[in-house]
């Protein structure tokens, strides 16, 4: 997958390699900075303050991980993880099980942004994921998130499958079909400040808030 737009390069990570995952790592953690304080996913992730590095429990074989770069610099300024085995999901901290688990699914581990908020970008990036999946052969996609952005997953056509309150914070599981996302309803969204608001945030994920 290579796809460039507006000095933005749209790619796949090299797990690999230790320089590219230390990178990607200290982008994930300066995203999530702010929200460091929050318990479900100080629980859910692997934090190291000390080096301020911030990973998945799940190992980087398991996981296809898309990054946007800039073309200038390199620097990684957006990422999406995408877990391959949903045998071993990580919304089973949360108490979620999918309810199928073959070849063709898939899931929605984290996406985050740092230094780059353009709606255009994040929808560009969104699409371009979208339909690398579904040439590796993956039909289904399941993640987590929370509250304020659900009305735009829906919107989507991502269906919740199920919810649950966890310290006092409503969770809830989606299922996208990765051929029949909406996105033109999606951007309708956007035109409203009201519910664009969450995505132009520093600590913004699109899952596991």
């Amino acid at each position: 997958m290579n796809d460039k737009s507006n000095n933005l390069w749209m790619g796949l990570l090299d797990t690999n390699c230790p320089t590219e995952v230390e990178l990607y790592e200290q982008a994930f953690y300066r995203a999530f900075e702010r929200a460091s304080h929050n318990r479900l996913i100080r629980k859910l992730w692997n934090w190291n303050d000390e080096v301020r590095r911030l990973a998945v429990r799940l190992p980087y074989s398991q996981q296809i991980n898309y990054v946007m770069r800039r073309e200038d610099t390199g620097d990684i300024v957006t990422g999406l993880a995408v877990n391959c085995d949903c045998s071993q999901a990580q919304s089973h901290a949360y108490g979620f099980t999918a309810p199928e688990s073959d070849n063709c699914t898939c899931e929605f581990l984290t996406l985050f942004s740092v230094s780059e908020y353009s709606m255009q970008s994040r929808f560009l990036f969104w699409r371009t994921v979208f339909n690398d999946l579904q040439k590796r052969g993956y039909k289904t996609a399941y993640g987590t998130t929370a509250s304020k952005v659900l009305r735009f997953y829906t919107r989507m056509g991502a269906q919740v499958i199920d919810q649950r309150s966890i310290d006092g914070e409503e969770r809830y599981f989606l299922r996208f079909d990765t051929s029949c996302t909406s996105w033109t309803a999606a951007r309708r969204l956007l035109h409203d400040p009201i519910n664009a608001s969450p995505w132009n945030s520093a600590t913004n994920s699109m899952f596991v808030q």
